[in-house]
Order: C-alpha cells, then structure tokens, then sequence
C-alpha cells in the first residue's frame, strides 16, 4: 500500500511546480465570477432587468411611431 501513495506522490511533484495551467484557471475563475455578476444583475424578477425591458420597449415603440408602422 506504502509502494501506491509513494508512485502517486511521484506523479503528482511536477504539477506543484507546473505554471502553465494557472493563468487559464484564473481566466475561467474571473469567466464564473462575470457571469454570476450578469446572472445577478440581469436576471429575472430584478430591478435592472425591469429597467431595461421597459427602456427598450419604449426605444422600440418610438421607433415604430416614427417609422410609421
């Protein structure tokens, strides 16, 4: 059983010292972090989310008023 956790610990040295994967994990941990920010500001039953809808019906209404239609 000694023999397993010494042939695991052996494989799993050079990532402690490995960097390369770092800075994409930082990217996905920032790509969670903006889209919990989104999910939390523009989803559903929100103040934002009302405030926008209603800003782009009226946009959109105006136009149609404008253009005739």
């Amino acid at each position: 059983m000694l023999g397993y956790r010494e042939k695991i610990i052996d494989a799993l040295r050079p990532l402690r010292t490995d960097r390369c994967g770092v800075a994409s994990f930082e990217y996905v941990i920032l790509a969670a972090c903006v889209v919990v920010v989104g999910i939390a500001v523009f989803g559903p039953g929100n103040d934002v989310s009302a405030a926008l809808t209603g800003t782009l019906t009226a946009i959109s209404a105006a136009i149609a008023t404008a253009a005739g239609v």
